[in-house]
């Protein structure tokens, strides 16, 4: 036996507790061991991998998605990607993706794109549910292209309302570094938001009404 073979053999009887036996006998310990840690790395590597197609995951991993379909197992919700769901049904999929303030999406949505059934060409040609304009490099996008006028361009509608949560994570930042709290409500986050996102009067009216009337549930 070498003096590798028996540090291999006393580590192992330090660790494991094995009763240290005649020179033959270790050889024959050393081998066995050996042979156990090879068959157990041939198991390990014959376990089969998953052969289906591979779900994304959405924030948190709470939402999966494939090529056609959406996924919220904890509320057992599946939602098409292929056509846009009703308002109340993409809230709900709002309050897994973007959190507290879900209530901000669901509204800017309906003002900016319709109600169920009469959404508007940009919804409907590039899933731009909420007139998002193309970012530039200061936050994370799903965007996958732009249109000649500068607006957003996504591959479903669930892509833009992650769009739509990268947005607000920007905004939010930048409203905790100019007033050093969080805000009070959603209406103090459109306050915010109103002139750079939209600078129309009507566009802030429409959405404090949506806020207060506006059946989420």
């Amino acid at each position: 036996m070498t003096i590798n073979h028996l540090q291999a053999y006393l580590a192992c009887n330090k660790i494991f507790g094995i009763v240290i036996a005649k020179p033959p006998v270790m050889k024959k310990v050393w081998i066995s061991l050996v042979f156990i840690s090879f068959t157990l790395a041939g198991f390990a590597m014959l376990k089969p991998k998953h052969q289906g197609v591979a779900a994304q995951t959405g924030p948190d991993s709470i939402v999966r998605t494939t090529a056609d379909s959406l996924f919220i197992d904890s509320v057992n919700l599946r939602l098409s990607l292929k056509e846009i769901p009703p308002a109340r049904s993409m809230h709900q999929v709002a309050r897994f993706v973007i959190g507290h303030w879900a209530k901000v999406f669901t509204v800017i949505k309906l003002q900016e794109s319709g109600a169920d059934g009469k959404n508007s060409y940009l919804a409907v040609e590039f899933n731009n549910l909420t007139g998002m304009r193309m970012p530039g490099n200061s936050r994370p996008t799903t965007a996958i292209g732009k249109t000649k006028t500068n607006y957003a361009i996504f591959s479903s509608w669930y892509g833009c309302m992650v769009d739509f949560h990268y947005y607000l994570e920007h905004t939010l930042t930048l409203f905790r570094k100019e007033h050093k709290r969080e805000p009070k409500d959603e209406y103090e986050v459109i306050d915010f938001m109103f002139g750079s996102y939209n600078p129309y009067s009507s566009w802030k009216k429409d959405i404090y009404w949506l806020l207060k009337n506006y059946r989420f549930e």
